[in-house]
């Protein structure tokens, strides 16, 4: 197991009676080019572009910090040609997605819904 990104994920689901778990399991992601980065970048209302750390972007980690469940939502997505945000995704306070960026030309954007909010963005090599 050199030279990867081991990636497991589980979710948990519990409303009074109804419980369900599911995990997925684990994959071995490739990873040619050592190296990440750890960021946590203040993202206010007006959207902003994302400045990659790594030299060959790959699997990318954005994780809201904003401090209670009832805060703001972060926006994201991929860059248009026009400067807005395309196949917009949002993260609630206290969520985490993770996604594979194709190229390092891949322009990642994002803003905050209201006020000042904290992500972390955890960049892995390719």
């Amino acid at each position: 197991m050199a030279n990867e990104i081991k990636l497991t994920q589980t979710i948990t689901y519990e409303n009074g009676k109804l419980k369900y778990t599911y995990a997925t399991g684990s994959a071995n992601i490739p990873q040619a080019t050592q190296g990440y980065a750890d960021a946590t970048v203040a993202l206010t209302t007006a959207e902003a572009d994302h400045t990659w750390t790594v030299t060959t972007p790959g699997l990318v980690l954005l994780r809201s910090l904003e401090a209670t469940s009832t805060g703001n939502d972060v926006s994201w997505g991929i860059k248009t040609s026009t400067g807005g945000i395309n196949n917009q995704h949002l993260l609630k306070p206290l969520q985490t997605n993770i996604c594979t960026i194709a190229t390092s030309t891949c322009v990642l954007r994002y803003a905050a819904a209201a006020g000042t909010i904290n992500l972390q963005v955890l960049e892995f090599n390719a």
